[in-house]
């Protein structure tokens, strides 16, 4: 009956396109979780030509990482198949997926595309820093710096020893610490510690390549670098001309908010000591108070150098302000409101300095840079300091929160700030007279000299009694009687103390 039946269409067999039919499996591929370093994968992607003519696969293209397979082009006769072998070798801690196209020859678009994914498993050594230079120093510092290592991968790392290679004579070393014996065992984000150490000596370059052998697959050694140099002259040498009489404003900016009252006790109670210190070099000043919510003199009234019986007058007046403004100091923007709506009582060619008294942050509505440039188109650098009476930075001090806010205004101008929870205000109302005693105080270039080794010169001869050497500001003063006069060239030699 099938025999008769063919013959029945045979017309249709005639007409009948012959053609090839790929059938391809699977379509996704899933190599789980693998070994990085240690361990590779391989599936078949099978070809099958259900067709009745060959089924010619031209080329395959691959994407995605890790993956690995036979690009060249192919031929699958009818009723038969083809396996094409695809791997996965994952390289570190890692998730990669993929997909294959299948071209088949004179189409111009895949007939076909294969997923796949996988997963790589490992410890990833992350080292910080993995650089560092511990720059110029003078001989014989010794200080040291932390490195950090850290396994960012999820499987355990095993750290199996730690090598140097140094310059000769080795001057940096590597401090382990408390650290045991090796190999170290670091679970997944685990962390651990240790130093190197300079000892600025000998030659004037030094380097030391720390390398740290681990089983992180991709990179099974990792290299830090450190460098050191020692300075053989450390001598610095500045010049200063002396300037002529002190030509300065002041405006006090006072919180007045509830909980400053110990604070304006204190402020009262030691303004004198400020102001007997400074009289003492006969400034041509003046002296108004505001507070931190209200831009308006306090009690419309300011002091010269020809207010009688001065140091009451202030005293009464610090004892006026009272504790009942703002909660919401904004110090910073008061002081710009008080430079546009007193515009006519600073006067041409003064300095102007500015003392922050208060007990909390700065809530000004724009940061201390905006209105550093806003202060600086009415006083060019040099001509305007802030100073600050404020908490201590970075977490504050008993019954004061740090004065965030007023501190990086004056980081900004390299003034000062002291701390407002000591007791007694009185050396700290002289440095702050001292500091605006320009014509007699010197700021050294370099921050930390070798305090022994300063020697001062007027007009090329060494002064060697009538000053004095401030740490906290860094700065040479002179006393009353030893002001050097207008004119006179100033020169500081020291030796600089590069161990910080």
């Amino acid at each position: 009956m099938l025999f008769l039946l063919l013959l029945s269409c045979n017309d249709y067999g005639i007409n009948e396109k012959l053609t090839a039919n790929p059938i391809i499996a699977p379509d996704f591929i899933d190599f789980g979780h693998l070994r990085s370093g240690h361990e590779s994968d391989l599936r078949q992607i099978i070809f099958s030509n259900g067709g009745e003519l060959p089924l010619e696969v031209d080329h395959i293209e691959i994407h995605g990482q890790r993956f690995d397979v036979d690009l060249e082009g192919f031929t699958v006769d009818p009723d038969s198949w083809h396996a094409l072998d695809l791997t996965y070798t994952p390289e570190t801690y890692e998730f990669n997926e993929g997909y294959l196209d299948v071209y088949l020859k004179g189409q111009e678009d895949p007939v076909s595309s294969v997923w796949f994914q996988g997963y790589g498993d490992a410890p990833i050594i992350q080292v910080s820093p993995v650089e560092y230079d511990f720059g110029p120093l003078s001989e014989d510092c010794d200080i040291d710096h932390e490195f950090d290592i850290t396994n960012v991968g999820n499987l355990d790392l095993v750290i199996n020893s730690i090598s140097e290679l140094s310059t000769i004579p080795q001057q940096i070393n590597v401090n382990l610490g408390s650290l045991p014996s090796f190999p170290w065992i670091l679970p997944p984000q685990a962390r651990i510690s240790f130093w190197t150490e300079f000892l600025a000596e000998g030659l004037s370059l030094h380097s030391l390549e720390i390398r740290i052998d681990s089983n992180d697959p991709q990179e099974p050694v990792k290299s830090i670098l450190t460098t050191g140099e020692t300075m053989i002259s450390t001598t610095m040498i500045e010049s200063y001309i002396q300037g002529s009489i002190i030509f300065v404003d002041i405006i006090w900016v006072v919180d007045n908010s509830g909980s400053m009252n110990t604070f304006q006790n204190r402020l009262s109670s030691n303004i004198g000591d400020f102001i007997n210190l400074f009289m003492a070099y006969s400034p041509d000043f003046q002296m108004a108070f505001i507070t931190t919510d209200d831009h308006n003199f306090i009690e419309n009234r300011y002091f010269t150098q020809n207010t009688p019986d001065l140091i009451s007058q202030a005293q009464s007046l610090v004892n006026s302000i009272g504790t009942g403004g703002s909660a919401h100091e904004q110090g910073m923007m008061i002081l710009e409101e008080a430079l546009l709506s007193n515009a006519g009582w600073f006067r041409p060619g003064a300095q102007l300095v500015t003392i922050f008294v208060t007990d909390e942050d700065d809530w000004s509505p724009y940061s201390p840079i905006s209105y550093a440039a806003s202060y600086d188109l009415h006083y060019p650098r040099g001509m305007f300091y802030p100073y600050g009476i404020i908490g201590d930075i970075p977490s504050g001090c008993t019954g004061a929160w740090a004065g965030w806010g007023y501190y990086e205004l004056i980081q900004i101008y390299n003034s000062q700030w002291w701390s407002i929870c000591e007791q007694d205000w009185g050396m700290q109302m002289e440095d702050i007279a001292n500091a605006i005693i320009n014509s007699s105080a010197y700021t050294l270039d370099h921050p930390s000299p070798k305090t022994d080794s300063i020697r001062v010169f007027v007009n090329g001869q060494e002064v060697e009694r009538g000053w004095n050497y401030s740490e906290d500001s860094n700065s040479i003063y002179f006393d009353f009687e030893a002001v050097p006069e207008t004119g006179d060239t100033v020169e500081v030699s020291y030796e600089i103390w590069e161990c910080e």
